[in-house]
């Protein structure tokens, strides 16, 4: 009787077991349906995301030549103002293409404007006459446009038979349209040469196409065939589908021309370009193969396991025990645990604190709970509690198969308020109608979490900022360069005028290099101005006049006054004129401050600037006051008016640029002047800057000028080899060291001056002046090859960098390039006749 009672025992368990192993199976095939959806609605979601960063990545990289055409329009708008001629508009545009490919690495681009209804452009185009402006569609548009950029969609050049497409703007009131000619083979060629593959990790068998509006194929990377004609068929027919809305659906799929089923993924722009990522599927569900295998093997094991569960059953008790023991201390993590019936409406306490145990009883009505938990949540999450934990929320989650749902909150703990993170958990082993609420502290973390996120709030914060700044400084960094610029070019309008008279005009001269050498000054500060804390320039201090100084600076305002309609007074009251000091510091110091007095102050205003002296000793302070009628600032400015890139946008003068960086270097070279600077102002009213400068009085003075005479050093017989691709900078070289005696042969790039001195005999030169950045070889690696030939003067002739980069790497670089010395451009004279002096002693 025992026997039967157990052979039916293991039937029933048999029985069992086939019913689970059949379920098991149903659902396991249905689970790898529902994992193959998912698998591809996650591939839509990260191929969609792909298209979209490379549709990003291919606007950013035409973004360049939105920034060149607008600049280019500023230009050409003020070239057509003056009334340029054709030829010099043309010639610009020479110059402009030229200077687009050195920033753009490219030979390919193209730029040319419709002026008066003519097309003018770097290329000259004998078609160009015959053009119908009225038949072409960038002009169409972009006249439409009324100055916004256009782009049309690829097209044929007609000129160079290459794939391309334009973008164009509207630059004035006349129709004039101003476009650029941006070729799909230069695209492509900048794709292919970036290491950054964003097609990773399906590179291999990944293929992309970014398409104009209607189509066209602008870029793409793609080996499924060598037929360009049968690619754009293919990627036509892919974007009618895409337009259809067939791509919408992650299982929708196309056969591409090798007849392999690939997914589709696109993104477009607002210009309407599209972005298409296709992707095999056999890559797509690769990883469902591993889970056929391990569907066919949970199979197996469950066979083993179902015929050896029976014989289990002591030991699954004690499993069920320690499983047990584990879900204590797993609940142990919490300190409330309630198991709802949402049906009922009724709770059961697992587990509660100290004072929630106190108010309710082990089971209740939800909505006493409810009621307790709603008195001790913090007041702002009072309403957001009530509805997410309420019987109907409970109701919707299970019903949309939510299995995990929750959030943080505060409640009150004594007189104190914790962070709790609660949640509501479903899951299919519970009773129908059921869910567990449960509670956890999660103070600590939350705290740290908090001040993590407000960390990386600030930091953003001044991340933007910074970058807004640095922004307005790259787009106007001609603020601190006008006021020499615009001496040196009233100057030379000037000396045209009165060439009859060489005194006048040596005076004009004069004050031309004046200003030629303040703006070099300029230029080298804002290019250190990142270094500035850490690469301070030394203080070079000379003996000079400070009257004659100080005159040379007022000409130079004294003629902005008169030009711009302003009163400039001077009040210079000084006991000791002749001092020593750093005037190219107090030189620039004092041109800022000027520069912006008279920036900010509107045309019948008035700039005062005084000077006055407070002796002490054998040093005087010398104190030099600028006021000014200007816009004045406000106090917040004032506040931050030394830090770079900052600018006063909120009142005032808004229609005047400048990079922010003036009162900067104001500031660090009165530092390192030891000096003291004041400045008050008011909005509307002007400002008063006062500055401070220690100088050293000289009671016996006798002021020693520099000599830059080109005519007093002699080097007649020696032979100078002259590297320098810049005609004028030659032509300028040329004449001054003609001018010294020497005798000078000619090298426009670096390949050139290695054939000619290897060609040369033995000792023929006497110095090779080297400049850094040429064509075919740079000035470096030219030095490099002299040093390495075998003749016994490759090592012992001087051979000098003359280079525009002055800071210590570019310097450090000539030394281990094997030269001797360098010289700074602008070439200084009294520096090239002290080398000269150096390396050709007799």
């Amino acid at each position: 009787m025992m026997r039967i009672v157990e052979n039916r025992t293991t039937k029933r368990k048999m029985a069992l077991g086939i019913t689970i192993m059949i379920l098991f199976i149903l659902l396991s095939g249905i689970s790898l349906l529902v994992v193959r959806k998912k698998i591809l609605n996650n591939v839509q979601v990260m191929g969609k995301e792909i298209s979209s960063h490379l549709l990003l990545k291919e606007a950013k990289r035409i973004d360049d030549y939105e920034v060149f055409l607008k600049t280019a329009s500023k230009w050409l708008n003020t070239l057509i103002e003056n009334k340029a001629t054709e030829e010099e508009i043309r010639k610009w545009f020479e110059r402009y293409r030229s200077y687009m490919g050195d920033e753009l690495h490219s030979e390919l681009v193209e730029i040319y404007s419709t002026i008066n209804r003519k097309i003018i452009g770097a290329t000259y185009w004998e078609g160009s006459k015959n053009v119908d402006l009225n038949q072409t569609k960038w002009y169409k548009s972009a006249i439409e446009a009324d100055g916004k950029i256009i782009y049309t969609d690829v097209y044929k050049d007609i000129r160079t038979g290459k794939d391309s497409f334009t973008i164009a703007l509207k630059i004035n009131d006349k129709k004039d349209v101003l476009a650029i000619d941006i070729f799909t083979e230069e695209l492509m060629a900048k794709e292919n040469s970036d290491s950054f593959d964003p097609l990773d990790p399906f590179t291999k068998d990944t293929y992309y196409y970014l398409c104009d509006r209607n189509g066209n194929i602008v870029y793409m990377k793609s080996k499924i065939s060598n037929n360009p004609k049968k690619i754009q068929e293919y990627v036509l027919n892919i974007v009618e589908e895409i337009k259809s809305g067939k791509h919408e659906l992650s299982t929708s799929f196309i056969y591409d021309l090798k007849n392999n089923k690939r997914g589709v993924y696109y993104s477009q722009s607002k210009e309407g370009w599209i972005s298409i990522v296709t992707i095999p599927y056999s890559v797509l569900l690769s990883e469902m193969m591993g889970l056929y295998y391990l569907y066919l093997g949970s199979i197996l094991i469950f066979f083993t396991v179902g015929f050896i569960l029976y014989r289990r059953e002591n030991e699954m008790n004690k499993i069920v025990e320690e499983t047990n023991d584990t879900i204590r201390v797993l609940g142990n993590s919490y300190y409330g645990i309630y198991r709802i019936n949402f049906k009922e409406g009724t709770y059961m306490m697992i587990k509660g604190s100290d004072n929630i145990r106190s108010l309710i009883a082990q089971k209740g009505n939800y909505i006493d709970l409810e009621k307790r938990l709603y008195e001790v949540i913090d007041d702002d999450y009072k309403e957001e509690f009530k509805k997410a934990f309420s019987i109907e929320n409970m109701k919707n989650l299970v019903k949309n198969r939510v299995r995990d749902f929750g959030g943080d909150f505060k409640r009150i703990l004594g007189e104190k308020y914790r962070w709790s993170n609660i949640r509501i958990l479903f899951d299919e082993s519970l009773n129908p109608g059921e869910v567990i609420l449960c509670f956890k502290d999660i103070d600590d973390e939350k705290k740290k979490s908090l001040e993590y996120t407000e960390i990386l709030k600030s930091s953003l914060k001044n991340m933007e900022e910074k970058t807004k700044a640095k922004n307005i400084f790259f787009s106007s960094m001609s603020h601190d360069m006008r006021t020499p610029l615009n001496g040196i070019i009233g100057l030379s309008e000037l000396a045209k005028k009165h060439t009859e008279a060489p005194n006048i005009v040596t005076d004009y001269l004069n004050k031309i290099n004046t200003l030629s050498k303040q703006l070099l000054n300029l230029i080298n500060d804002i290019l250190e101005l990142s270094k500035i804390e850490f690469n301070k320039r030394e203080i070079i201090e000379a003996e000079f006049s400070l009257e004659e100084k100080l005159g040379n600076i007022i000409d130079v305002f004294q003629i902005e006054a008169e030009k711009t309609n302003k009163n400039f007074i001077v009040d210079i009251g000084i006991k000791n004129n002749f001092v020593k000091g750093d005037f190219p510091k107090l030189n620039q110091i004092l041109n800022n401050l000027l520069s912006n007095a008279f920036k900010y102050t509107k045309s019948g205003g008035t700039i005062i600037f005084s000077v006055k002296e407070i002796e002490r000793g054998n040093n005087s302070n010398y104190s030099f006051e600028i006021k000014d009628t200007g816009c004045g600032m406000t106090k917040e400015f004032l506040e931050k008016i030394y830090n770079p890139f900052v600018r006063d946008i909120k009142f005032g003068a808004k229609e005047i640029t400048g990079t922010g960086l003036g009162m900067a270097i104001v500031k660090n070279l009165i530092g390192q002047l030891e000096g003291e600077i004041k400045i008050e102002s008011e909005l509307n009213k002007g400002t008063c800057v006062n500055v401070i400068i220690s100088m050293e009085i000289l009671r016996k003075m006798e002021i020693v000028e520099e000599k830059t005479s080109i005519g007093e050093i002699n080097f007649q017989g020696k032979k100078v080899l002259v590297a320098e691709d810049n005609e004028i900078n030659m032509e300028i070289i040329t004449e001054l060291l003609t001018l010294k005696g020497l005798e000078v042969f000619q090298a426009w790039n670096g390949r050139e001056v290695v054939e000619i001195f290897r060609k040369s005999p033995e000792y023929f030169f006497d110095i090779i002046l080297m400049d850094m950045q040429m064509p075919e070889m740079g000035g470096c690696d030219a030095a490099k090859e002299i040093r390495k030939m075998a003749r016994n003067d490759s090592n012992k002739i001087p051979i000098i960098a003359v280079t525009a980069n002055a800071f210590t790497e570019d310097i450090t670089a000539t030394t281990m390039a094997g030269m001797n010395s360098h010289i700074s451009k602008p070439i200084d004279f009294t520096m090239l006749d002290k080398v000269l002096k150096e390396y050709l002693k007799k």
